[in-house]
């Protein structure tokens, strides 16, 4: 059985390598090997030196980018495929409660982790040491029950290879690649079933960018990204503006009350400039001009 991990960062090589370290603690399943792909713009975004197992990717940028330039390096005889931001580590057995589940139920195509904690979400920065902790003392919630899902949470989830392997990501997003795992799991969604599976317990730590957030560029992609999404016929125009209208009520709020007014006002500008061009182009979606701003 042959299991890759896909890893794509950029500018967080210290990250990268602490990830790298927690790999070599994670169990293998019986008769299975794992190589681990490390999708990097360049080489200088890569740690100086990785473990036995793992190969660096050099080449794109663009997390959507980067995860295609790893998935075209994935051979053909390939079992599973999982994927992890740089800032998630996932519990000990979390391979092993992967395979399980896909070995036991033939319909699922994806599982999604079922995260012990996420500081993105909680807009908290997890430390190494307490991402283990929470791990180790969910270690008790084992089991192996299972909710049917239609996302997936781009830090940590699995493909069954042999369903998904002509699948991609979305390039158009160059840069803040908004929405590229909501879109992912939809045409995901054709081929069988999503689940977030129990035992399949990971830490999504939160560390801060490598670089600085483009405030102006992120409030574009929040409106054109799913207008695109909408484009290709992928998302449903419905569950686009729930996605849209959710950021830009924050930008709103956020740039009359609190102390984010000032980047707050540039996403909202971000989120103006993009439905102002929606509507010059008769709905037609062009993520890529982030680039031009």
């Amino acid at each position: 059985m042959q299991l890759y991990v896909i890893v794509a960062s950029a500018g967080r090589a210290e990250v990268c390598s602490e990830l790298a370290d927690w790999s070599q603690n994670l169990v293998t399943p019986d008769g299975a090997s794992v190589t681990w792909l490390l999708s990097t713009p360049t080489e200088a975004d890569a740690p100086p030196s990785l473990p036995p197992g793992w190969v660096a990717l050099t080449g794109a940028r663009g997390a959507a980018a980067q995860r295609n330039r790893a998935l075209d390096a994935v051979p053909a005889e390939a079992d599973y495929v999982f994927f992890f931001d740089d800032d998630t580590v996932p519990r000990q057995d979390f391979f092993a409660a992967v395979v399980a589940g896909f070995e036991a139920h033939t319909t699922w195509v994806a599982i999604t982790a079922n995260l012990a904690r996420d500081g993105a979400a909680e807009k908290v920065e997890i430390g190494l040491a307490e991402a283990s902790s929470e791990l180790a003392a969910s270690e008790h919630r084992g089991d192996t029950e299972f909710t049917k899902v239609s996302e997936l949470y781009g830090c940590a989830f699995a493909v069954r290879w042999a369903s998904l392997s002509l699948q991609r990501f979305e390039e158009r997003f160059p840069l803040y690649s908004w929405l590229e795992d909501l879109d992912y799991a939809r045409q995901a969604m054709l081929r069988g079933e999503l689940v977030k599976l129990n035992s399949a317990v990971a830490v999504h730590r939160g560390v801060s960018s490598g670089g600085r957030t483009q405030h102006l560029r992120l409030g574009y992609s929040q409106v054109a990204n799913p207008a695109l999404l909408v484009n290709n016929h992928t998302l449903p125009i419905g569950i686009a503006l729930a996605k849209t209208l959710r950021p830009v009520v924050r930008n709103v709020i956020g740039s009359l009350l609190g102390n984010q007014t000032e980047f707050r006002r540039e996403r909202l500008r971000g989120n103006w400039m993009a439905v102002s061009d929606l509507i010059g182009s008769r709905g037609k979606a062009h993520p890529e001009r982030i680039l031009e701003l």
